[in-house]
């Protein structure tokens, strides 16, 4: 129950991220989100799924940015 409850926190923060945010709110973000990451640090599973959402994230980011 606990990984769950961690793992639905994770994803609504980053989901959070993914919206305009004032500088101190993005800070809070990530700051909460690196307290849930935290909890499952030992975790080899919860290692893949993170590597995963940074994927996923420089995909979107890519997307966004226009070629010079």
């Amino acid at each position: 129950m606990h990984r769950f409850v961690a793992r639905a926190n994770i994803d609504h923060y980053l989901h959070r991220l993914d919206g305009e945010l004032s500088p101190q709110s993005r800070s809070i973000i990530m700051k909460l989100l690196v307290e849930e990451e935290d909890k499952l640090s030992h975790d080899v599973e919860q290692l893949g799924f993170a590597e995963q959402r940074v994927v996923d994230g420089r995909r979107r980011v890519g997307a966004y940015q226009k070629p010079v």
